[in-house]
């Protein structure tokens, strides 16, 4: 993402234009405003990927206590 641009872009958006002009807009109207403007924002710089995860199961031997063992020579590996 551009950071640079996405302030930009923000920066002269409605929400962060004329204050003034917000002044009378209803509690509703500014959270609508501000979704909006936000979301399109959002969309424009950080579109939405598709990732694929493959999930593998794990060996039918590998019960419990193997999972047990796993874990605890993580942690230990970690310190």
């Amino acid at each position: 993402m551009d950071k640079e641009q996405f302030t930009l872009d923000l920066e002269q958006s409605q929400l962060c234009g004329d204050i003034d002009a917000l002044q009378y807009w209803s509690v509703d109207g500014l959270v609508s405003l501000y979704t909006d403007t936000l979301t399109d924002l959002i969309d424009r710089h950080c579109p939405v990927s598709s990732v694929r995860k493959k999930i593998v199961k794990l060996s039918p031997w590998f019960d419990s206590e193997c999972q047990q063992q796993r874990k605890e020579t993580r942690k230990l590996e970690k310190a």
